[in-house]
């Protein structure tokens, strides 16, 4: 029995219609890979990988063409079931540092109020004015990737990121690292908001405590991604904050497929 394709390495999937492309006749095609994202236009295919992927992407095409080429060097491929698969060279990110500054203490973590529906309600604005406050001193104006993202690792019980006064994200905490963890498009809000992707975007991340006793009675978060409370009833703090650039190569497809 041939084996259809190798899951370990099967991070995201996309089944594309390559429309009026010779290429798999225009019939549906199933592309794998552990890279981010992969888009199909035509005669080409853009890879887009993190900093925090390797620097060679697996990709795994399904029907496989004739063959596969980048900046006009063809990559080998390795049957692999029914798929071919390809070891894609992402290019090196230089992705500058993040420094962190704390400007403000918690106050006391707020008694979490409950609706009629049994779920939490949203702190408010008065609430938001005991927030922990970090500065955040990154210039990714050096970011030559379309795609730099802000991605933030806090313990507490929601946050928001501002660029001066312009709130450009909050999130609730999940316990999640990497995909689902509270990340911002730094190039996406770019043209939105002047001199964010420099020095002097004035980033400030402000973080309510979150409370022991709230997950345990009212707000539900698995237990194994739980923040550690380091031996004390409540929690506020910020971990980390990392610099994304997504990596970007463009493959060339052969019109003809193998068969």
């Amino acid at each position: 029995m041939a084996t259809l394709f190798a899951l370990w390495y099967c991070q995201h999937s996309w089944r594309t219609r390559c429309g009026r492309a010779p290429w798999a006749g225009g019939e549906p095609s199933l592309a794998l890979s552990d890279a981010e994202l992969v888009l199909h236009d035509r005669d080409q295919f853009h890879v887009r990988a993190g900093t925090a992927w390797p620097q060679v992407a697996r990709l795994s095409l399904l029907p496989a063409p004739a063959s596969l080429k980048l900046d006009g060097e063809e990559l080998a491929g390795t049957p692999d079931g029914v798929f071919m698969r390809y070891s894609v060279p992402m290019p090196a990110a230089a992705v500058p540092p993040v420094a962190l500054r704390k400007l403000r203490a918690a106050a006391a973590p707020r008694n979490v109020p409950v609706r009629k529906n049994g779920r939490a309600r949203e702190p408010n604005s008065g609430d938001w004015t005991q927030a922990a406050v970090w500065a955040l001193d990154v210039d990714a104006s050096a970011v030559t990737s379309s795609q730099a993202r802000l991605a933030m690792r806090y313990r507490g019980d929601t946050a928001r990121l501002y660029s001066g006064d312009v709130l450009l994200t909050d999130n609730w905490f999940s316990g999640y690292r990497g995909d689902g963890q509270m990340e911002v498009g730094l190039s996406y809000l770019a043209g939105k908001v002047p001199g964010l992707l420099a020095g002097g975007a004035n980033l400030t991340l402000h973080i309510l405590p979150m409370r022991q006793d709230t997950l345990e009675n009212i707000v539900w978060v698995r237990p194994s991604l739980w923040p550690d409370f380091e031996g004390q009833d409540s929690v506020c703090e910020l971990d980390g904050v990392d610099v994304i650039e997504l990596g970007a190569v463009t493959l060339q497809v052969d019109a003809q497929v193998v068969v």
